[in-house]
């Protein structure tokens, strides 16, 4: 009895979602990587656009030959490469106008929310969202950046939801210039972080505690497996892989 031919099924046969996750990723590394400079982000949204379209018109007669099928394929693909880019220029921080590392000032003072706070043996150090800016006039920013306040006798010490007033002597972060060795200016900068400063006490000034009674259900619910993990886990180093796999915090890493 004769048998229907068996064809070979491909990987990206077997697994079709694979189709789908590989330009997503391609789109999402080559816009860390700055493969394309040249592309602006209203032109992604065009090009995001028309592939849809396109998809949209070549899926509907897609089975009428091989050509049809093809450029779907290849139409699908530019989309979610264009979709992983998108994404990431989205949430890039130094492309929105009123980021406040695009116009640094000396002289002025920023206004900025605690977001987590860490101690280290000669400073502690804040991840701040940066809130608005005055030099004479109050202006709105936005950005992330690291504080560094010197340990001493009178060294206050400040919440995650605290305000604070202090300087912007800001400075960019760098690396320790060891070959080879770990970029901590490529991880801050996808974590939308690139600058930071340190200063003494008296250059810090509280402006508002934190309302616990505002703070939302996930933060509350991050608060208290954090206080858990605190409680449970007396090895530092085990406490801080715990928390970034755990909770995202990734401060905690030595």
């Amino acid at each position: 009895m004769s048998r229907w031919p068996l064809k070979k099924a491909y990987f990206w046969e077997t697994a079709p979602f694979f189709r789908l996750l590989l330009p997503l990723v391609l789109g999402i590394v080559s816009y860390d990587f700055q493969w394309l400079p040249f592309v602006s982000f209203p032109e992604a949204c065009i090009g995001l656009i028309i592939s849809f379209i396109v998809i949209l018109i070549l899926g509907y007669k897609r089975e009428q030959s091989s050509v049809y099928r093809t450029g779907f394929s290849i139409a699908l693909g530019i989309f979610f490469f264009l979709v992983g880019w998108s994404l990431y220029a989205a949430n890039d921080s130094v492309r929105r106008s009123d980021y406040f590392g695009n116009r640094l000032d000396i002289n002025a003072v920023n206004l900025a929310r605690v977001v987590s706070a860490k101690k280290t043996r000669a400073t502690n150090r804040y991840e701040l969202e940066l809130l608005a800016t005055v030099s004479p006039q109050v202006t709105t920013i936005s950005g992330k950046a690291f504080l560094y306040v010197f340990k001493h006798a009178d060294t206050p010490g400040f919440d995650a939801g605290d305000t604070i007033l202090i300087p912007s002597k800001w400075q960019a972060i760098t690396n320790s210039g060891n070959p080879f060795a770990f970029s901590n200016v490529a991880f801050q900068r996808r974590n939308n972080i690139d600058f930071q400063q340190f200063v003494s006490p008296n250059q810090v000034f509280l402006a508002g505690k934190a309302d616990v009674s505002k703070q939302s259900f996930i933060a509350t619910i991050h608060n208290f497996c954090d206080s858990q993990l605190a409680h449970y886990v007396g090895n530092q180093s085990a406490l801080g892989l715990l928390r970034a796999m755990l909770l995202g915090d990734e401060q905690g890493f030595d």
